[in-house]
């Protein structure tokens, strides 16, 4: 691995040399100017990325991945101005923005693939000059693509259903709201427009708002009634949910105004710079919260001076909503609104209430078990409402969930895992792939000896199952598995073949199909589920992940490899 590294040592004098240009040139402006220039780019590219299904994904990889360090670099430099003003940008000012967010991100993106063969995912298969190629080291390499593909399946088949209900009990459609967006903005100056929205319109985009939250589906890490600085995280999810529909909408206001005005530029409209107060009373208004508490929910959801540093060193994290630009204003962000704002918002709830972060955190297996028996309605199903301590040969341990099928005469014994996430981190998804298959196959070998070794009225016993004699000596076996909340299937790492490994949103996605072969039988239809579907079974069988040309230049080096 060592010479890998020194192999591409010339990457690493690119990077160096584009980082200290990039520096460079964000200290020949005002941090201020450098700042605001940034969020504007930011705010262009996530519309564009919106609206233009044909851009790429390495183009909008530069963006995810070059924010962070120009914003560090500004931001540290920055001191806060007493009465900031906002100030259009011309062209040329936005092109340059731009550019200089291709170039960072050009850096982040060639020091996430020295990180890819410092971790052993990829590998130097070729190098001629200063140009590499890489290709994966790994025969499963991309199958964590295929829990994406089954989270998009559960929002498409579920959420969209959801949508689609509820436009049908508020029909409000854009087609009837856009007239009045023409209508009521208004451009007092040439690169800056002005609205009061109508309440029909205002009614739209919260709607909107709610149906981008579930399209979202990232504020379910914690419970809607876990508590964060005596605040239930409810109310939390309820102003991202607003700021959504906010953001939503003041994006079809800027888009209202070119069309009224064509020489506006689209980067002076979206960020949006008010004192304090003025978010905060929104808040209040729409949440029916106290002032204090509306100032907590929006310090959340900021990016100041106390956690900059923090919140900026995990690796392509999203954008923050505001930005404290002085003691008594925030510049809001569109693309900070909508992209992902639960990543600011859980880590500042992790770093502001430490105790009740952890709190909350414990609460999930509970979650999980209850959303899992959801999926099991049939009342010849028992389930135990709790965590099963077994004693096995190899040790004790937890039985996270236990179901047993009166009518099979089957036992599922099921181990919950919800870790946090870890992003775009190679060294932080290293520790979670180790961490995970440790603890998870060594669960795995202890329950099989212990549920193959013992009787089955030992068994029954020990999980305080309440069954017949006649029930008893039915028993025809049990299964086995282990579920992830989110990715339970890695390029690398060695899951146990005694169990049937799967996500939630794989099972979610796919048990109706495993019913359809087995009506009679849910435990098995959810175990032959987890494996059928396991993405490493379906590489096996041909159904390879789709593969990206992808080619990065830096300095005089090129880079690429098919992702």
């Amino acid at each position: 691995m060592s010479s890998q590294r020194e192999n591409l040592d010339f990457l690493r004098e690119e990077i160096e040399a584009e980082m200290a240009a990039v520096g460079r040139h964000i200290r020949a402006n005002p941090p201020f100017v450098a700042l605001l220039g940034l969020i504007r780019s930011l705010d262009v590219q996530y519309i564009i990325s919106q609206h233009d299904a044909e851009i790429s994904p390495s183009i909008a990889s530069l963006y995810k991945f070059g924010w962070q360090p120009l914003f560090k670099e500004a931001y540290g430099l920055f001191d806060m101005e007493p009465q900031p003003m906002l100030f259009p940008s011309n062209k040329e000012l936005i092109e340059n923005g731009q550019m200089l967010l291709g170039a960072s991100g050009r850096v982040g993106l060639c020091q996430q693939l020295l990180d890819y063969v410092h971790y052993g995912m990829v590998k130097i298969t070729e190098i001629t000059g200063r140009e590499a190629q890489l290709e994966p080291n790994h025969k499963y390499y991309g199958v964590e693509r295929f829990e994406r593909e089954y989270r998009h399946l559960v929002v498409t088949n579920l959420f969209e259903q959801v949508i689609k209900a509820r436009e049908k009990e508020r029909p409000l459609s854009f087609e009837s709201i856009q007239p009045l967006l023409r209508q009521t903005v208004q451009m007092p100056y040439p690169q800056f427009m002005a609205y009061d929205a109508p309440e029909e319109v205002s009614d739209y985009f919260q709607q909107q708002g709610q149906y981008h939250l579930l399209r979202l589906q990232e504020h379910e890490n914690f419970g809607p009634e876990d508590v964060f600085g005596g605040l239930p995280y409810r109310i939390y999810v309820d102003a991202v949910e607003q700021l959504m529909g906010v953001a939503l909408m003041h994006t079809h206001y800027a888009l209202a105004a070119i069309e009224k005005q064509p020489q506006a530029l689209l980067a002076n409209l979206l960020p949006y710079l008010r004192p304090d107060h003025s978010f905060v009373e929104a808040l209040v208004k729409d949440l029916d919260v106290t002032e204090e508490q509306a100032s907590q929910i929006l310090s959340c959801l900021t990016v100041d001076k106390a956690n900059c540093e923090g919140y900026t060193s995990f690796t392509a994290a999203a954008p923050p909503p505001f930005v404290r630009m002085s003691d008594g204003f925030l510049l809001r962000s569109v693309a900070g609104c909508c992209d992902n704002p639960f990543q600011l918002l859980n880590y500042e709830l992790k770093r502001r209430f430490e105790k009740d972060y952890f709190r909350s955190v414990n609460n999930r297996e509970d979650r999980f078990r209850s959303d899992l028996f959801k999926l099991f309605p049939q009342e010849h199903i028992i389930k135990i409402n709790r965590e099963v301590r077994i004693t096995t040969p190899l040790g004790a341990t937890d039985v996270d969930a236990v179901m047993y099928d009166r009518k099979t005469c089957t036992l599922a014994l099921i181990q919950l895992k919800w870790p946090d996430g870890y992003g775009d981190s190679m060294r932080r998804r290293a520790s979670v792939v180790k961490n995970y298959y440790g603890k998870a196959n060594e669960w795995v070998e202890r329950v099989y000896a212990w549920a193959t070794r013992l009787k089955p009225e030992e068994i029954f016993s020990a999980l305080q199952l309440q069954l017949t004699r006649e029930e008893r000596r039915s028993y025809k076996g049990f299964y086995l598995m282990v579920l992830n909340r989110h990715t339970a299937h890695f390029t690398s790492g060695e899951p146990s073949e005694k169990a049937a490994w799967g996500s939630w949103m794989q099972l979610v996605a796919t048990l109706a199909t495993g019913l359809k072969y087995k009506p009679d039988d849910p435990l098995g239809a959810a175990y032959s589920c987890l494996r059928y579907f396991d993405p490493k079974r379906r590489t096996d069988r041909g159904d390879v992940p789709d593969s990206h040309p992808f080619e990065i230049k830096i300095g005089d080096s090129t880079v690429s490899m098919n992702f």
